[in-house]
């Protein structure tokens, strides 16, 4: 099926603003991680290459810096390392991997350091770290890469208040924080302080705390008062947030009145309370702390092995990542839930944590040796609004099924063709002339479309000569072919194309810039149907074809991937917006994994090796077009992995995926995950036909169970990206 991308349409139809209103659509967020840094290995194997080829020890603090990269303290290998977000490199930018305390004065990556805890950045770009077992902070200048000591003796203990910060002592500080205007706040947990730091007159003072161990209360002043194992800060505004790790509970000062308010933990250890008020939960141990975005609040509850979220406007808690204290990391460092929700997970004592500006969770997982990505997509849920729902064809106790379309140049008249059966059947013909609003009877097709083995493909093609057809496939073997020159209004018979076939010929066929009337198309096959008389076999192949003439004859089949482990399989094919890269989107068969992608950057004459797409891209039968604005959306099955199901929304359900072409070159979540329409069997869904109007409009349309207990029939559902982001109203990446 083509792609095209429209780079010019009408605002939406009046028509579909209609469709739009009197609704209500639930969204909600959900989270998937990954590794962004680490191999799950500790020994030291080297401070710079590749991320994810770089063992990362115990990783505690973590922060975005002012260039948009990731820095990371090393706790195991004492240094601080920087990731570039964009190319994946890591590079030490202090301590040279040796412990000790020495380097001032010189190059910051010659240093010896000593637990390098939590690192943050000043207004001029300087870097600061806190060295827990140095008992001291210090500094990088930002222009010369030379370090210093700001703040400690590098002995244990309690002095200085008053006095120069390079004269006090301290007694393992965890967290540093910068409030803007020179204030540098360490929290002193081995002296049950928070202490503030005067970087312009390098004096320090007692902040909050009197060394007494007891919990605050609610509205009590911060200074000279008792506190209990001040661990982790946080500063937005005005605001400073304070984790306690032995007090279980999150608390916040205004900088300026320095008096406590009680957010979040009773004070008790436990694990409680998600989806209620966040003063009534319970924590164990957290020890990192951090502001999103949107101002909500992000809380590692160390010994639970879980990152835990406060929305500030309900005062509700909410556990975003992490499996619980029963589900930590087990030392099988190859199973710890990357590529899947969140929330399911394997942490396993986690430190540090950080939010960018757009809305992305950074985890240091301290012992699981990496560093770990959580990202989010706004899900949203069309099911009920029956308005948009458009049925093409319905027959009592029939089973109609696995439809494609063709939307000829016109922008209105769609053309629609499917099976009286579960792919095999006799081939049903329709088409509507308003964009998919009506449809006709259904029409007379040639006497041996009834024959029809397989799952039946539309594609418009172009000849060398200028003649448009349009080409229907039908598979198994012999692959057959149909001919239209008159836009549907008569068909050819079916017709061998030559001495094979396969499985869903074909998944796409893709125009190419080889020359005039040339086309790529793919399917694939287990054994049975390439040959007469083939048998079934472990291992799928993906085959690619060619066409030099406008469709009408194709090369032998060529191998494009084939695997026993993965059977990768219904290809569907999207261009680049420069039209000079393809990805292929693979459903997995195996279950083993989840759905793949492969790119050709030379016309389809070679692919890269396969790689698993993220789960919410993950499913059966991807079809897709680019909208007005330049973003995908892509339609599809959904349907997790067998072997490490996930609990997404919409499992077995008809949805699309809208996201952005970079998230397919880069693993992205995409913007959002939409249910088009609930299946109530779980299966045998979404073989989908997607096109886009003039107006902006997609038309998409498949089968499904839609009616419990009822044969599965033949449904579109119309929609735009903008009512799509109208019922988001804004993205919740939070």
């Amino acid at each position: 099926m083509r792609f095209t991308f429209i780079p010019n349409v009408a605002p939406p139809s009046k028509l579909a603003a209609a469709l739009f209103c009197g609704f209500v659509v639930s969204t909600a967020s959900a989270g998937l991680i990954d590794t962004i840094a680490g191999t799950g290995r500790a020994k030291n194997n080297g401070g710079a290459g590749q991320a994810l080829q770089v063992n990362v020890s115990q990783p505690f603090g973590v922060e975005i810096g002012p260039d948009g990269a990731l820095y990371i303290t090393e706790v195991g290998n004492h240094r601080v390392m920087r990731v570039d977000l964009k190319t994946g490199q890591l590079t030490t930018v202090a301590g040279c991997g040796k412990k000790g305390y020495s380097g001032d004065g010189g190059p910051a990556t010659a240093a010896k350091l000593n637990e390098p805890y939590e690192v943050r950045f000043d207004q001029h770009g300087n870097m600061y770290f806190v060295e827990m077992m140095n008992h001291l902070v210090r500094k990088v200048d930002a222009k010369t890469g030379i370090i210093s000591t700001v703040a400690g003796t590098g002995a244990p203990g309690y002095s200085g208040d008053g006095g120069p910060a390079i004269k006090a002592q301290f007694r393992n500080p965890h967290s540093i924080a910068l409030d803007g205007k020179s204030g540098l706040y360490v929290a002193d947990i081995g002296n049950h302080r928070i202490r503030r730091i005067d970087l312009t007159t390098g004096v320090v003072e007692s902040f909050a705390g009197n060394g007494q161990k007891q919990l605050p209360r609610d509205g009590q002043a911060a200074r000279d008062r008792p506190l209990l194992g001040p661990r982790a800060l946080a500063i937005n505004g005005s605001t400073m947030w304070v984790a306690l790790r032995e007090g279980h509970s999150v608390w916040k000062l205004d900088l300026g009145g320095g008096k406590w308010k009680h957010v979040a933990g009773t004070g008790k250890k436990g694990f409680t309370g998600d989806g209620r008020s966040a003063k009534t939960a319970t924590f164990n141990g957290p020890k990192g702390i951090a502001v999103g975005p949107r101002g909500n609040v992000y809380v590692v509850d160390t010994e639970n092995h879980a990152i835990r979220k406060i929305e500030i406007k309900s005062g509700r808690i909410s556990t975003v990542a992490g499996s619980g204290p029963e589900h930590r990391g087990d030392g099988n460092k190859d199973d710890v839930g990357d590529g899947g929700e969140a929330t399911s997970a394997r942490l396993d004592r986690p430190h540090g944590i950080c939010v960018g500006a757009d809305g992305v969770v950074y985890i240091g997982d301290t012992v699981n040796h990496r560093v770990r990505r959580v990202r989010f997509s706004t899900t949203l849920d069309l099911n009920d609004q029956a308005a948009r729902q458009v049925v093409v064809d319905q027959e009592a106790r029939q089973y109609l099924g696995h439809p494609t379309t063709c939307l000829l140049e016109d922008g209105q008249t769609i053309l629609c063709v499917y099976p009286k059966g579960h792919g095999r059947g006799g081939i049903v013909y329709k088409r509507s002339n308003d964009g998919g609003k009506t449809w006709s009877k259904r029409l007379p097709t040639p006497a041996n479309w009834a024959t029809s083995k397989e799952v039946p493909t539309l594609h418009r093609v172009i000849g060398p000569d200028g003649k448009k057809r349009i080409i229907m496939w039908s598979g198994l073997y012999p692959a057959r072919l149909a001919v239209t020159e008159n836009d549907g209004q008569t068909w050819s018979a079916l017709k061998p194309v030559g001495n094979w076939g396969g499985i869903v010929v074909m998944g796409f066929v893709e125009p190419l810039r080889t020359g005039k009337g040339h086309y790529l198309a793919m399917f694939h096959d287990d054994g049975r149907f390439f040959t007469k008389g083939g048998k079934r076999t472990p291992e799928f192949k993906l085959f690619k074809t060619f066409s030099q003439d406008g469709g009408l004859t194709w090369s032998r089949p060529e191998v494009v991937f084939q695997s026993a482990e993965v059977n990768l399989c219904e290809p569907g094919c999207i261009r680049s917006p420069d039209g000079k890269r393809m990805a292929v989107l693979l459903r997995e068969n195996a279950r083993r994994k989840n759905s793949h992608i492969i790119f050709s950057d030379d016309e389809g004459a070679t692919w890269t090796q396969p790689r698993e797409t993220s789960l919410p891209l993950t499913g059966d039968r991807h079809t897709g077009k680019y909208g007005p604005d330049g973003r995908l959306l892509i339609s599809f099955r959904c349907i997790s992995p067998t072997a490490k199901r996930r609990r997404r929304p919409f499992e077995g359900d008809w949805v699309a995926w809208v996201g952005t072409w970079d998230d397919l070159e880069n693993g992205g979540n995409g913007q959002y995950m939409v249910r088009l329409k609930h299946n109530t069997k779980g299966y045998d869904t979404a073989y989908p036909g997607v096109e886009i109007l003039p107006d902006g409009t997609f038309v998409a349309t498949t089968y499904g169970h839609w009616d419990k207990n009822q044969e599965p029939y033949i449904l579109s559902v119309r929609l735009t990206l903008k009512e799509l982001d109208a019922l988001a109203r804004k993205p919740q990446n939070e």
